[in-house]
């Protein structure tokens, strides 16, 4: 019996890659635990698995009295020393063997509802594992079902979950539809199951479709430096090529715009603007902004700071409907644009250049010179993200 128990516990550990040795002792905690739900929660009690050869070993810890009125807490003194030997006095604890027959169908029970979480435990485990690890791979998996503020997909092992903020403005799925997306975050649900968060809005999801369509950038010939996005209506990709003479723009476009018209019909027809990186950073905030033309920039590098003039029919131009284009280029590079037009410049004191007059809330924007902040937009909350926004999560609504 013994040893057909351990050889079963070695059999299921090396099937379900688990610990013999946690799983045993996991085992002998959860035993005393049920032993002293039976009898005492203040019963001494002594539970151990040999782990070579399977054999029980149970013991209760029992009070040495003069007369005994509980016979699961205490033991008289003759008898502890039949068991103990004659140095044992009155008060002492003496571990008592228990015949394991008596503890069978406990020891049994217990050990099967450890081992069945153990299991769960493991497997939990190493569906997070692998899950983190993917975190921004590029997906393809069918709708299970289409819920009140979600789209739930089916990857097999555990569910894929799509909020309403991570579907684009034209997504309308139905059940048994392949989806293409990007793993976002793994998470346990409220129950304590894996969870995996997907996204058809975030900056990954663009990177990987872009790979997807443009070989240089599978390669390795060209690289993608920076994303910024604001899903299902603007984006802007800064790209390298890391191979001489190639041109990295180009080759995302592809010959008559084919490979960039993929990435558009894959997001619902989202404006991507393609920019060559560069390492200067004033030239890369000239490419961010495009397209306007900048034709004056200061730099203050302690600050983070880019003062930049634009024409002044191109300052609506260069911040962009309700300040998206400035916003966005702020994001690529990591800067905080201030923007003026010629006249604002010529006209504003030094101490003005760079300083706020008012605030804008709905753009982020500062006045008298429109100052961009970068921002970081998946730092919104799980409580914020899981907001409804339209009565149908598979076809939210977003003004463009």
């Amino acid at each position: 019996m013994s040893n057909d128990f351990i050889s079963s516990i070695e059999h299921l550990c090396h099937e379900k890659n688990l610990d013999k040795k946690t799983l045993l002792e996991a085992i002998e905690t959860a035993v005393v635990a049920a032993l002293k739900r039976k009898y005492s929660q203040d019963s001494e009690i002594h539970f151990h698995i040999d782990d070579e050869t399977g054999v029980f070993d149970v013991s209760f810890g029992k009070t040495v009295v003069e007369k005994v009125r509980t016979r699961s807490m205490e033991i008289s003194l003759d008898e502890a020393r039949k068991q103990a030997g004659e140095d044992v006095q009155l008060g002492d604890i003496v571990q008592v063997p228990v015949d394991v027959q008596s503890i069978a169908r406990i020891t049994a029970q217990t050990a099967k509802q450890i081992i069945t979480q153990k299991i769960r435990d493991v497997e939990k485990s190493a569906f997070i594992e692998e899950y983190t690890q993917r975190i921004g791979e590029l997906i393809l998996a069918p709708v299970d079902r289409v819920e009140a503020r979600r789209v739930v997909l089916n990857l097999g092992e555990c569910e894929g979950v799509l909020l309403q903020s991570d579907l684009l403005p034209n997504d309308q799925f139905r059940a048994g539809e392949v989806v293409k997306t990007v793993i976002r975050e793994v998470q346990l649900n409220r129950r304590g199951d894996v969870q995996v968060l997907l996204s058809r809005s975030n900056e990954d999801f663009l990177s990987q479709l872009f790979r997807e369509e443009v070989p240089e950038i599978s390669s390795g010939n060209v690289v993608i430096k920076a994303v910024a996005r604001e899903g299902g209506s603007r984006s802007k990709i800064a790209v390298k090529a890391l191979r001489m003479g190639m041109d990295p723009v180009g080759a995302c476009v592809g010959v008559k715009g084919s490979r960039v018209s993929a990435v558009v019909d894959e997001i619902g027809g989202e404006k991507i603007d393609i920019i060559e990186w560069s390492d200067e950073p004033a030239l890369m905030i000239c490419n961010a902004l495009s397209p306007a033309e900048v034709v004056k920039m200061d730099i203050y590098d302690e600050e983070g700071l880019a003062v930049v003039v634009v024409p002044e029919d191109q300052l609506s131009l260069a911040i962009g409907r309700r300040g998206q284009n400035a916003r966005l280029a702020a994001k690529l590079t990591n800067w905080k644009i201030d923007i003026y037009s010629e006249q604002e410049y010529e006209e504003a004191s030094p101490e003005e250049i760079g300083q706020p007059v008012s605030d804008d809330e709905e753009t982020g924007m500062m006045l008298g010179g429109s100052v961009i902040e970068p921002v970081e937009t998946e730092a919104a909350s799980e409580t914020e993200r899981e907001e409804p926004q339209s009565e149908n999560p598979a076809t939210p609504e977003q003004e463009r």
